[in-house]
């Protein structure tokens, strides 16, 4: 069995602190760029929209806010 790649295995332990601290801007911010770059995108997601409602101006939100539609091949219409 293959070890996880680097970003999962930090991405799960951000995961455990956001478990502690669920709203640390700075957490959720680290979470969300993980989750990008392993490709979970779903909870990239989910922890855009957790940050939204704490940090709407947040320099990450912004950036992943316009990289997730591209990566889930979301376009015109179907895009935020």
């Amino acid at each position: 069995m293959d070890p996880a790649p680097p970003h999962r295995v930090q991405l799960d332990q951000i995961l455990k602190c956001l478990e502690k601290d669920p709203y640390n801007v700075s957490l959720l911010s680290s979470a969300a760029l993980l989750a990008f770059d392993a490709n979970d995108l779903s909870l990239c997601k989910e922890l855009v929209d957790r940050l939204t409602s704490l940090s709407p101006t947040s320099d990450a939100l912004q950036e992943l806010q316009l990289l997730l539609p591209i990566a889930q091949k979301r376009f015109g219409r179907d895009a935020p």
